[in-house]
Order: structure tokens, then sequence, then C-alpha cells
């Protein structure tokens, strides 16, 4: 999520590894002391070893990786543990919530979709989501669903607490309709406290609750809940196990996600028991196996929260492996095929990968989905996109002139230190290593 003045996803939870910031770990075992590791594919040593220095110096409990290379998967790694209370060791196959990374499904869903000829990216969405969606400083400019997918609608984050308390434990997500109403509706309450004083197209402002107008949308073109679209229209011609609806899988089949606590507190005031009626996230906090107790005089990594979903699943919500998100990664890095087949046609692939608007607070540039990397060489850029969500942490590059992919999850979640620099900086070790030179900053 995203606010000039409260705090949003990005900044909630850390960056996979972000090595540059070390965390006091206090009596906790490292993650060199917990162990567990599981391997396909080749060994890269020095990579595996940062991997491991990052985790330890950041109290991260696991970090899982893929690097996929055309159709196959060249290596994958998990380091460290799935949960720090069993120890159990970290898995390839288990299931994470991706974060922001759902924001390239709901794109190549979208994309998918307008090739059969269902949707038009430029079609006003006032007509797909049954209420007029304008901007009420421009109220003669239409938004359309390329907009959303681009960052430039000129739609802000609606009200932060209202975001996050629709955070709910094992519930499955229902359209955000009575949300989108009431952030985006030209009739509706929210007025122009969620817009942007300019014209769309004109600006680029990341936006995360806008995605749930498209969750509207495609169910209202379709006709069936928009989880379905996703599984019928991206996932299952992937041949990738994974869902938008979090219910879907029994809850052994998750990684647990973790924050770091310090004296019976997660290290952000968003989990405040004294006053959950106001709190973000009083639907985790009130769940009754939850609560302050479990936490009272522990310092370190503690268990977290599995399985909950939350208002607008379509800009966060995508869960799958590590091997799963592997296979949907190398089709872009493909230019849209997999297992030889064409599964994004080449001017779905080239709006995904041109560069269409410029993220002035981030600081880089958007295509319809992914974001352009800063170079790894010279002259030699990359696409991708990353996912923070509570206690969990995703890293999506690939390459089209490599056709190499990398993917990652760390199941940690810190406030306030998120930066994309370690994510770029894994990619670049990743390459050195494959091609067995020294990494060179």
């Amino acid at each position: 999520m995203k606010s000039h003045f409260i705090p949003n996803r990005r900044q909630v939870v850390l960056s996979a590894l972000a090595g540059s910031v070390a965390c006091n770990s206090g009596s906790v075992p490292s993650s060199l002391e917990l162990g567990g590791s599981a391997r396909i594919g080749e060994q890269l040593p020095d990579l595996e070893a940062w991997i491991a220095e990052t985790c330890t110096a950041n109290n991260i409990p696991a970090c899982r990786s893929a690097l996929v290379q055309g159709d196959e998967i060249i290596w994958a790694y998990a380091y460290g543990v799935d949960d720090v209370r069993t120890k159990e060791p970290a898995s390839l196959e288990k299931l994470f919530m991706l974060g922001s990374v759902t924001k390239t499904f709901t794109a190549t869903m979208c994309m998918r979709l307008a090739e059969m000829g269902k949707i038009d990216l430029d079609n006003d969405l006032s007509e797909y989501v049954g209420f007029r969606v304008r901007n009420p400083y421009f109220p003669e400019q239409p938004i359309t669903i390329r907009h959303v997918l681009t960052h430039s609608s000129s739609m802000l984050d609606g009200d932060q607490l209202t975001y996050s308390q629709s955070y709910t434990r094992r519930k499955s997500p229902k359209p955000p309709v009575e949300m989108m109403k009431a952030f985006y509706d030209a009739d509706g309450p929210g007025g122009s406290r969620f817009w942007g004083k300019y014209a769309p197209s004109e600006s680029t402002r990341y936006c995360n609750s806008a995605f749930g107008l498209i969750s509207i949308a495609i169910s209202a073109v379709m006709g069936k809940p928009d989880a379905q679209v996703y599984r019928e229209v991206v996932l299952d011609p992937l041949g990738i196990r994974g869902a938008i609806d979090p219910t879907t899988f029994p809850r052994e089949d998750y990684v647990t996600p973790h924050l770091f606590f310090e004296e019976g507190k997660p290290r952000f005031s968003y989990l405040d028991w004294e006053n959950s009626e106001t709190t973000a996230f009083a639907g985790l906090i009130d769940d009754d196996r939850v609560t302050q107790e479990d936490f009272k005089g522990f310092s370190g990594h503690s268990q977290f929260f599995p399985d909950y979903t939350f208002g607008t699943y379509a800009d966060g919500g995508m869960i799958m492996s590590v091997l799963g998100l592997a296979k949907y990664a190398s089709v872009f890095a493909q230019g849209g095929t997999s297992r030889g087949q064409q599964f994004l046609d080449p001017v779905s692939i080239e709006a995904m990968t041109s560069v269409a608007s410029f993220h002035h607070y981030w600081r880089r540039t958007q295509a319809v989905g992914f974001n352009q990397i800063k170079p790894y060489a010279i002259n030699k850029f990359a696409w991708g996109h990353n996912g923070t969500e509570l206690g969990s942490k995703t890293t999506l590059r690939f390459d089209q002139e490599k056709k190499l992919a990398l993917v990652s999850h760390c199941n940690l979640g810190q406030p306030f230190l998120a930066t994309n620099e370690t994510d770029d900086e894994f990619f670049r070790r990743a390459i050195f290593a494959l091609e067995r030179k020294p990494y060179v900053a």
C-alpha cells in the first residue's frame, strides 16, 4: 500500500535480502545455526554463501530461490527453516503469498483476456465496474484498465486503516465492491481524497488498492469469480499450482511468515493489542489463537499468520511455490512462450516490457505490470517486480536477452527497511555465479 502520510505495505515489510541493514538478533539462533537446505540442479557456492550470510545478518529464517533458463530450472535452493519454532527445514514446494508480484499476474490475466477479445484495456473502466470512476479534478477524462496496470490512473491508495482492517483470517476473498465504491466512485463518499491533482496518464504514482477495480471488472465481464478466471486463464494453462484465494489449500502447505519481535512486541505499531478496534490489522489480532500473551518476554523471530487474506487481493494475494513462480517467470524471459507454445502474444509481451510511465517516487520505469530494473551491466536492463506482505517478501527478475529469470522468497517482514537495491544485487550476483566469475559490484 502507498500513502504520503501513512506507512505502506512496501514500507511495513522488510526487503527480501536487505543486506545493508542488520537487525540485532539477541539470543535468537542464526539461520546458519538453524540449518536446513534443499537444492535442485547445480551448486552455486558463492551465491549460496551470500544468501546464508544475508539471511543471518538480517534474522531471515528462510530464503528459497530459483533460476530458470528457457523452460529449465537450472538452480533452485532453499536455505534455513520455514518455522523457527518447529525448525522445519525450508522447502521449495511450500506455498507463500506473492505480495505485489501478484500485480504482474493480474496484468497477465488482463492481457490474455484482451487477446481473447473479452476486454479492452483502453475502454472506460466505469463500463465494466458498474459505477462511475472519475478523478474529480478531471471529471471528463475516462480511466482505463491500462491506467491501473501502469500506475498512471491518478488514483491514490484509499484509506489505509480501512484497507488494512480488511485483513482477515482464513476467509475466501470477495470482490471488494463496497471498498472500491467508497474510495473511487465519483458519486461516493471518497471525494477528492483518493485522487491526485493531475490527469490520468499525466503522472505516475504507485497504487495498490486501484487493482480492486480490476477484480470487479473481470468478475462482471466473465460472469464468474475472478479467482476462477485467474486459474482458468493463467495458472492452469501454465500448469502452476496456485490460487488468488488462500483458503484453496490446506494450512500445512504454507510457509510460515515471521516478524521480528522485541520484548513481546513486533517492530511496528500496526499490531496494537491495546487498541485493536482502531488499529490496522485488527482482524488478525482478534483471532483467539493469537494474543499478546503468546509473545510476552519473547525476543527474536515469532510465528506469524500463514493464512490471512485482505480486501484487494488482485494487488497482492496470489499464492504459489517458488518453483511455480519460476515457471511463470520463464514465460517472460522467453518472450511469451512456455514449453514451446505461445502463451502471450508478442504484442502483449511488448506492452509488458516497454516503458509506459516513470515512477518519480520509486525512480523506476513502468510497463504494463512490470518495472524496468536498473542495469546489471553496462546498458543491460532487466524487468521484474517485488512483492511484500506481512512476514513475507518476494522478488522476480527476468532478462529476455539471456532468457534467464530469478525468483526468490523470504519469510520475514520488518518495517521501513524495504529497498530494491539488494534484490537487484541478487540478480547481478546470480549472473556472475552462473558465469563462474567473481562478483564485482
